[in-house]
């Protein structure tokens, strides 16, 4: 599979596609699935082929002769034309290799008139993005269909838009394997008619995390069950969230049969649920948590003699003994 997505904005187009083709046990190869051409003062094209690819090849190959043939044909009237002879090109190829073909994301500018942009199905038909419809993506899509959908406005300026596109990306590359980097992106400024920023991502390095920004939400809506507790409460819940994640972490590194009892490995079973529901969120109520966990934390730490373990390790177990019961 593959990912190729393109947003039309009032100050330009946002192109991106990934490059992975195929991702196996043993292989994992990659191609360039986005191309751009121009003629300077007069047009600039980017075209994204994401389907077979022998038939993706032809449909470049196409579409390069198209495009730098152009001079001996005179002038594009509209990018629709040009958008018209590609499509036809890859219906072409689609029916020499009978196979399933390709999508397309076709998009640029035409001297004479605005910015627009197409999507291009295997049998050469295609549609125009519109106010209602302002982008079009190809390939493994569902998965940043929200955040596009939430994020998209049409006075994006150029930054947003390559932060949304890549945001996009790293949601798609996150969820399914067969979409890879490296990735290609292109900005398109609006009335430039020549090749704008044009780049290949290594990486996603240098750009905002969608699923980092989207963490702190949870965190920030107001907790009705602990609206009314006072600061030494809230002081008291950070403690024990630190001190938790301490014995946890200690109890982990006990390695030694000999003092690695049931007892052990019990209460590391009711800590390391305990720490999950603590670290759920930063307000996560205290009476969410099961009874049974609570309780299970509170006799399994009885039960260890800890004269065999650390002073911090007790210091540790008696303080979480404490404060369980003056927290729920």
């Amino acid at each position: 599979m593959s990912f190729g997505l393109a947003l039309a904005i009032d100050c330009g187009l946002a192109f991106i596609a990934d490059t992975r083709t195929s991702a196996s046990i043993d292989e994992i190869s990659v191609r360039r699935k986005m191309f751009t051409w121009h003629r300077e003062g007069e047009w600039c094209v980017t075209l994204i082929i994401v389907g077979d690819p022998v038939v993706a090849e032809q449909t470049k190959k196409a579409a390069d002769k198209i495009l730098r043939r152009s001079s001996g044909r005179g002038r594009f009237s509209s990018l629709f034309e040009i958008t018209e002879l590609i499509g036809k090109s890859a219906a072409a190829a689609m029916e020499i290799e009978n196979t399933a073909g390709c999508t397309m994301i076709l998009g640029g500018q035409v001297n004479g008139e605005k910015p627009r942009l197409f999507q291009i199905y295997p049998q050469g038909n295609f549609i125009e993005a519109t106010p209602e419809v302002e982008s079009f993506a190809v390939g493994e899509t569902k998965y940043s269909r929200a955040l596009i959908l939430t994020r998209y406005e049409p006075n994006l300026n150029k930054k947003e838009a390559v932060d949304l596109i890549v945001g996009a990306m790293e949601m798609t590359l996150r969820c399914n394997l067969s979409v890879g980097l490296p990735a290609d992106i292109h900005f398109y400024e609006t009335d430039s008619l020549t090749i704008g920023d044009e780049r290949r991502l290594e990486d996603l390095d240098g750009f905002p995390s969608v699923l980092h920004a989207l963490r702190p939400y949870r965190s920030s809506l107001p907790n009705p069950v602990l609206a009314d507790r006072g600061q030494d409460f809230f002081d008291l819940l950070r403690e024990l969230r630190s001190v938790t994640k301490k014995l946890s972490s200690y109890i982990r590194t006990i390695n030694d049969r000999d003092v690695a009892t049931a007892d052990i490995r019990a209460a590391r079973a009711y800590v390391d649920a305990f720490q999950e529901f603590l670290d759920i969120d930063g307000s996560n109520p205290p009476e969410t948590i099961p009874v049974e966990i609570k309780n299970g934390v509170i006799e399994s730490l009885k039960r260890i003699d800890w004269a065999k373990f650390s002073s911090e390790a007790r210091q540790w177990a008696e303080w979480i003994m404490n404060i369980i019961p003056r927290l729920f």
